[in-house]
């Protein structure tokens, strides 16, 4: 397998960092780490530049981000969210990946890096009842590296980036067939347009920007 560029973005605590990676199927390094420092419009500026150019240079961009500014250029993720087929938190799902690939050696933090390791002693692991492990953290002492590292070990769990660039490596070969069909490439382009809109009007909304 060639290796695969994936890029986390934690943009919820106020150490703000963006993590590089690469992932083979088997090893996934983790190689910078980017401060995203400055005032709000400062940071939020250059991390959705950074972004942009990440997308475009063909690398999975996961951003995590309680508004839209800088996860709509990109896929966005709450680690809060619910795994669509395991129903557990993303939180969850991503220490699994995090703590099997750290525990087999196949999680390699480049120099300068090794703050994003995360301690055993700031995460509490449980089973619920069905037997799948559950984890308690401290958050205080788990900061943004940590959080951008766990998005990049999502993606090691097949978590796809839903961008343009994913559909079109998957559907942009594809003609529309004779008699007016459709190409599934414009109908998750609108789709994802759609979903972009119904998101942004539900945070304005929140904001108080707008009243329906």
């Amino acid at each position: 397998m060639e290796p695969k560029k994936i890029i986390g973005v934690s943009l919820m605590s106020r150490d703000r960092v963006a993590v590089s990676a690469a992932y083979d199927g088997s090893v996934l390094v983790i190689g910078k780490a980017h401060k995203l420092d400055g005032n709000l419009l400062t940071w939020r500026k250059n991390a959705a530049e950074f972004v942009r150019e990440q997308v475009a240079a063909g690398a999975a961009v996961f951003v995590e981000e309680l508004s839209d500014h800088v996860a709509q250029h990109a896929h966005g993720v709450l680690l809060q969210d619910a795994h669509p087929e395991d129903g557990r938190p993303l939180l969850a799902v991503a220490l699994d990946n995090y703590n099997a690939l750290f525990n087999s050696g196949a999680l390699v933090f480049a120099k300068g890096t090794e703050s994003g390791q995360i301690m055993e002693s700031a995460i509490d692991m449980q089973s619920d009842d069905r037997g799948r492990n559950t984890y308690r953290v401290d958050w205080a002492r788990v900061k943004g590296i940590h959080r951008a590292v766990l998005l990049c070990c999502l993606a090691t769990e097949g978590m796809q980036a839903m961008t343009d660039g994913y559909f079109e490596e998957m559907f942009g070969g594809l003609d529309a067939p004779d008699g007016g069909g459709v190409n599934p490439l414009a109908s998750f382009a609108r789709a994802m347009h759609d979903w972009d809109a119904d998101r942004e009007k539900e945070m304005q909304v929140r904001e108080g920007r707008i009243k329906l």
